[in-house]
Formats: structure tokens, C-alpha cells, sequence
């Protein structure tokens, strides 16, 4: 349950558009190959369920550490090929094995691979369209109209209306429904809260409430 929940959280904010950049400590863990062979890796710190959600989102897994120029002067590097010695990697097939690290280093080698396999696979698959979600997204976003709208999908349910769950539909209510109404608000809630404890901070808690219940009846 901890895993499926820690996967939709993350899942969540690389699905509204942004970019998704989690740093690990690392450890220094002892492995046993195929032959029996112990050897030792330098690994993030996470749990084994949390690496594998992880692992699977990332494009890039970076080892960053400080290194020693030969004139003597200390460089922070980010390293994007894994080896036996340390986990990383690439998705993109024509990244460096490593960098001086830095926001700006980072994109161009992601550009420069990208554009070498544009130059392989043709032009066609890529473009130069970009999404920029560093704006105030609550802008847009009325409070009031919100918390209307979901009174209305609630009251267009059958059977919402029947407090005592007497009728048929009442009875599907509180059986079907309102469990599944009250897992929806809590997901972005939080245990035990109910939709009239948003307050306005929260209107884009509310507004993928309100987006989950109409799928939810539509199906």
C-alpha cells in the first residue's frame, strides 16, 4: 500500500508537467555476483520498493561526487554511465559519460544527445515544443465554483439524496458510492478529511477531486 501510494504521489506531479529531479544520499552496499563473487557498489539509500518506482521513472540516474583536477582544483561532476563501481544511466543513447555539474551543463548534453538522435532517426519524431508550468496554475481556478461543481456531480447521483439509505438508490449510495467519494477526497485530502474541510489554499486539491469523480461517474 506504501509503495502503490509513494508511486501515484510521483506519478502526480510529472503528470501535471513538471520536471522531476529527487536527490539520494548514497551508500556504499556488498553484492554478490552469479559466481559466488562479493563486490561492493555505490547505491542510492533508498528502500528497495522506492528505488524500483523510481528507477523506472527516471530518464537520467546521476552519481555526483568531488573530484580533483590535476592543477589541483576540486570539481563537483555528475556521472550518467553506471559501472561496476556505481549506479547511473541514461535513457538518452548518446548522452556523455559524464559532466562538470551544473543546470546548464545538464541540458546541453541532453540536447546535444537529443539532436544526435534526430540526425540518426529523422526529424519527424521530435520537436521543439516546450511546456513551461513555472506560473501561478491557481489563477484559473475558482474555489467556489469548484466546491459547486462537486455539490453538483454528488446530487446528480442517485440515491445522495436519501440520508437514511431506505430506498434502492439510497442503499447504492452509501454501499457503492460514498465509499468511493470519500477515497477520492481523501487521496488528496488526507485521511479523514471531508470536502468541507478545504480551505482556499487548497483549490487545486479540489479541482482534481472534482476531475476524479467525473471519471468516476462517467464509468
Amino acid at each position: 500500500m506504501v509503495e502503490k501510494e509513494f508511486d501515484e504521489c510521483l506519478r502526480q506531479i510529472v503528470q501535471m508537467g513538471y520536471g522531476l529531479v529527487i536527490i539520494s544520499h548514497e551508500t556504499d552496499k556488498t553484492f554478490t555476483d552469479e559466481g559466488g563473487k562479493q563486490f561492493n557498489k555505490i547505491v542510492p539509500t533508498l528502500d528497495k520498493r522506492a528505488n524500483n518506482v523510481l528507477a523506472r521513472m527516471c530518464d537520467i540516474i546521476m552519481y555526483t561526487r568531488s573530484v580533483t583536477t590535476e592543477g589541483g582544483a576540486e570539481k563537483v561532476m555528475g556521472f550518467m554511465r553506471g559501472t561496476s563501481r556505481y549506479e547511473a544511466g541514461s535513457r538518452f543513447k548518446y548522452t556523455p559519460d559524464y559532466i562538470e555539474l551544473s543546470y546548464d551543463n545538464l541540458v546541453k548534453a541532453i540536447g546535444d544527445a537529443l539532436d544526435q538522435q534526430m540526425s540518426e532517426d529523422g526529424a519527424d519524431l521530435f520537436t521543439d515544443k516546450r511546456e513551461n508550468v513555472h506560473v501561478d496554475t491557481t489563477s484559473s481556478l475558482d474555489f467556489d465554483e469548484l466546491m459547486a461543481e462537486f455539490g453538483s456531480i454528488i446530487a446528480n447521483i442517485p440515491g445522495s439524496s436519501d440520508s437514511l439509505g431506505e430506498t434502492d438508490d439510497g442503499k447504492k449510495f452509501a454501499e457503492y458510492w460514498q465509499p468511493r467519494i470519500t477515497q477520492c477526497i481523501e487521496k488528496y485530502l488526507g485521511k479523514g478529511k471531508k470536502i468541507k474541510d478545504a480551505t482556499r489554499d487548497q483549490v487545486e486539491a479540489i479541482d482534481l477531486i472534482v476531475s476524479d469523480l467525473k471519471e468516476l461517474v462517467k464509468a
